[in-house]
């Protein structure tokens, strides 16, 4: 990740396109290969909104050996989906999607399995998507927390209907 910090587009501009000539170099020479492809080399503008408002219509145009690099305003990086605000909104959204789906497909073969194996299917295949990265979480707005518990909730009925939140271990 190269990354730098300005109040000028201009000089964030020319600051990355100096380190991205750089690394470029450092590739060549270490006949390595610079991957762009989307998802691999992106380039996006962190900020508070005030100082992304200031950037609103200004966009950081870079390339390598006269390939550019696509803009993003989303981007996942070790699992974790950034957004320009690093609010975790985005995040959150999209994980909250995946355990829904997740959910949705035990529901489904629930009566096809024991409550052992349902147990474990959780375990291993649902609750680690809402708590990975755990540290996100402390930020996560009361709204989130409620739809979190009730997917948990929900999950638990689906495992053991005599199940609930403080009456079953998981």
């Amino acid at each position: 990740m190269i990354s730098t910090s300005s109040s000028d587009i201009n000089a964030i501009q020319s600051s990355l396109s100096q380190d991205l000539d750089n690394l470029s170099n450092w590739f060549r020479d270490n006949e390595l290969i610079f991957n762009l492809k989307k998802e691999k080399s992106e380039v996006m503008l962190f900020g508070t909104g005030k100082r992304l408002n200031l950037f609103q219509g200004c966009q950081v145009k870079l390339s390598v050996n006269g390939f550019p690099i696509n803009t993003t305003t989303c981007y996942k990086y070790l699992g974790m989906h950034l957004d320009p605000a690093l609010n975790f909104e985005t995040h959150f959204q999209k994980i909250y999607k995946k355990v829904v789906g997740r959910v949705n497909l035990l529901q489904c073969i629930r009566s096809s399995i024991d409550t052992f194996t349902a147990q474990r299917i959780y375990q291993s295949m649902i609750m680690p998507i809402y708590t990975y990265c755990g540290y996100t979480s402390l930020g996560w707005s009361a709204s989130h927390k409620r739809m979190i518990r009730s997917i948990e909730t929900r999950s638990l009925e689906i495992i053991s209907p005599k199940c609930s939140l403080h009456n079953c271990d998981l």
